[in-house]
C-alpha cells in the first residue's frame, strides 16, 4: 500500500472515530454495572491537581468513567493518538499532544504548567506503544515537576473482547460488570527517588490489574 493510500485510510478511520466514537463509548459505558473501590484515595484529590495513571488497554473504560471531570490526557501525535482524540472529543476530556519518548521535556513542562494551574492530568504510562504494563517515567516526572501526587487507578470488566494488540486493548461487552479501583496515591518523589517510585507504581498497578482481571474472569491472552 502506498503512502497516499495510507493517508486516505487514516483520514477514513479518523472520520469514523469522530462520528461514531462518542456514541460507542457512551453506549457501552452506560450499559455497564459499575462498582467503585478505593474512593477514599480519590475523593481527597477530586477538584485538586494530580497525575492520574492507568494502563493504555483500559482507556475506553476510563474515558467513560472520567468524562466531564476536567482531565487533560496525554495523547501521542501519531495516528493512534489522533483516533483517540476524535473518539472522545465530545466527552469533556481535553488533550495534551505529544510523547514522553519524543520531545519528552516539552511535554513534561506542559503537563507541569497545567498541574500548577490546578488542572489534573492523566497518563497511560505504558503508552503509546508499550511495552505492556511497563510504567514509563513520564507520569512520575510530571508529578515531581508539578509538585502533585500520582493517583494510580485500574479497571476490569466481567466480559470483553480483548484485541490482539500490543496492549491487549479491552472493549467491554454490553451489560458487563465493571470495577474501577483507585490505589493509594504516591507523593511526588525527589529526583533521586524517581526510579524507586516508578518501580513501586508499576508493581502495584500491575498487581491490582491482574487481581481484578482474575476476580472478574477477564482472560488476557
Amino acid at each position: 500500500m502506498n503512502r497516499r493510500n495510507f493517508c486516505l485510510k487514516d483520514r477514513l478511520l479518523q472520520g469514523i472515530c469522530g462520528a461514531f466514537g462518542p456514541w460507542v463509548i457512551e453506549h457501552i459505558g452506560s450499559s455497564l454495572r459499575w462498582e467503585i473501590r478505593g474512593e477514599e484515595h480519590w475523593e481527597p484529590l477530586s477538584g485538586r491537581p494530580h497525575v492520574l495513571a492507568f494502563w493504555h488497554a483500559r482507556m475506553l473504560i476510563m474515558a467513560y468513567f472520567f468524562r466531564h471531570r476536567g482531565y487533560h490526557i496525554l495523547a501521542s501525535e501519531n495516528t493512534d493518538g489522533e483516533l483517540i482524540t476524535r473518539a472522545v472529543a465530545e466527552m469533556g476530556i481535553e488533550f495534551l499532544r505529544g510523547s514522553t519518548s519524543r520531545g519528552a521535556q516539552r511535554v513534561l513542562l506542559s503537563a507541569a504548567r497545567l498541574l500548577k494551574t490546578g488542572r489534573p492530568v492523566a497518563f497511560t504510562p505504558d503508552g503509546p506503544r508499550g511495552p505492556r504494563h511497563v510504567f514509563q517515567g513520564g507520569a512520575i516526572a510530571a508529578a515531581r515537576l508539578g509538585g502533585v501526587p500520582i493517583l494510580p487507578v485500574t479497571a476490569s470488566v466481567s466480559g470483553a473482547f480483548v484485541f490482539p494488540s500490543w496492549d491487549r486493548f479491552v472493549l467491554p461487552r454490553d451489560g458487563a460488570r465493571a470495577v474501577v479501583e483507585f490505589l493509594p496515591p504516591i507523593a511526588p518523589p525527589p529526583e533521586k527517588d524517581l526510579e524507586p517510585a516508578r518501580r513501586s507504581a508499576e508493581r502495584s498497578l500491575a498487581e491490582a490489574t491482574d487481581r481484578l482481571d482474575a476476580e472478574l474472569g477477564l482472560r488476557i491472552s
